[in-house]
């Protein structure tokens, strides 16, 4: 089956700079699929070596008026689409380039992947605009908090084409999972640091834990964007200083092996978002590893951390530091929360999820009986 897997115009995929939707495309694509995307920097290779399609800059004829950033990236996609001609195309996350496509190539099956809220989307914003979307292409969104707002208010017959299908982890052997005694008594926080994730709450209620937990660190890592040359945004100009003074370890931008071997070694995992989560891949991630998690019961975490942590509100500080200091002090919680996790992130398994996306690939071509472009 050849299928376009088309990533965001501003999503890096190389192993230095690459976000979470395009490890989430290359870490479930199989044989046969080609991830689209932006150009990569000279001599910069595709994360792990997978099959990257650079979009082409669309030729100079193609309008006498400059193109906004929409149309280009369609325009250069249309042009491999011409070139592969896939069986089916995959869209992740950008209604307004999808719906293009679909004016440009009528017959060809699609499918829109929507991993943020779409109600702030270009080309899903409107009742009109998502019901539009449901009756063109086949939509799945990766969690039921954003099937919930994608299909708010739009009529139920058409509400019935939208899917779920989540993200998926790669699960260690249990074996694999270190226990309490062998980890780091560390705190982690791994994720963009910004307002909406936040990591300030995290470091108000580090300051009421820290004197209980001699010996603990808090440990930060992340920057404004998932790339090592993330811009000091006037946001961290502030917060910086006061985790530094605070004796917070923040280590900025790293490679998400590296983020994935911190969790591992890490006694507990803290996601505190402000806003509505569309998913919450770093609670997944860290169950997978056995690592407990203390989340925010924001837009789709409390789905996916299920019973397997424990979820709050991040904006009660008292209650953040209680559970803060009942996961770091009872070893029995410890433990049992390990374990819950880790059962939890099973229910994520990447074989599991990459076989249901397989069977949802064929059931839409079933839909559509005009075949791949000649």
């Amino acid at each position: 089956m050849r299928v376009l897997s088309v990533l965001p115009p501003r999503e890096g995929f190389s192993d230095h700079n690459i976000g979470a939707i395009g490890l989430l495309v290359a870490h479930q694509a199989v044989p046969g699929d080609r991830i689209v995307g932006r150009s990569l920097p000279p001599g910069v290779k595709p994360y792990r070596q997978k099959v990257f399609l650079p979009v082409p800059s669309p030729p100079c004829w193609l309008s006498p008026f400059p193109l906004k950033a929409a149309a280009r990236y369609a325009a250069g996609v249309s042009k491999l689409i011409n070139r592969v001609k896939p069986e089916l195309v995959e869209v992740h996350n950008r209604p307004e380039i999808m719906l293009r496509l679909i004016r440009r190539f009528p017959t060809l099956p699609f499918i829109l992947y929507i991993h943020n809220d779409p109600q702030g989307m270009r080309g899903a914003k409107t009742v009109r605009q998502r019901s539009l979307l449901l009756r063109k292409s086949q939509v799945m969104c990766v969690s039921h908090w954003l099937r919930a707002r994608l299909i708010e208010d739009v009529p139920e017959k058409l509400a019935n084409q939208c899917g779920v299908l989540p993200n998926s982890i790669a699960v260690p052997p249990i074996e694999d999972v270190l226990p309490l005694k062998q980890r780091q008594k560390t705190l982690l926080f791994a994720g963009r640091l910004v307002a909406d994730k936040g990591v300030d709450l995290l470091l108000k209620a580090w300051e009421g834990v820290k004197p209980h937990r001699p010996g603990w660190q808090l440990r930060l890592i992340g920057a404004d964007r998932f790339s090592p040359n993330s811009p000091t945004t006037p946001f961290l100009k502030e917060f910086l200083p006061m985790a530094h003074k605070a004796g917070v370890r923040v280590d900025g931008y790293r490679p998400h092996q590296d983020v994935l071997q911190a969790m591992a070694e890490s006694a507990v995992v803290v996601v505190p978002s402000r806003w509505e989560e569309p998913f919450g891949m770093t609670a997944l991630e860290a169950m997978a590893a056995g690592t407990p998690v203390i989340a925010a019961n924001r837009g789709g975490l409390p789905e996916v951390v299920g019973q397997g942590g424990l979820v709050l509100n991040p904006e009660d500080t008292q209650g953040l530091i209680q559970a803060l200091l009942s996961v770091t002090g009872d070893q029995a919680l410890w433990g049992a929360l390990s374990a819950k996790g880790y059962q939890q992130a099973c229910q994520f398994a990447r074989e599991d999820i990459v076989r249901h996306r397989q069977s949802l690939r064929r059931a839409v071509l079933r839909k559509y009986p005009f075949g791949p472009l000649r």
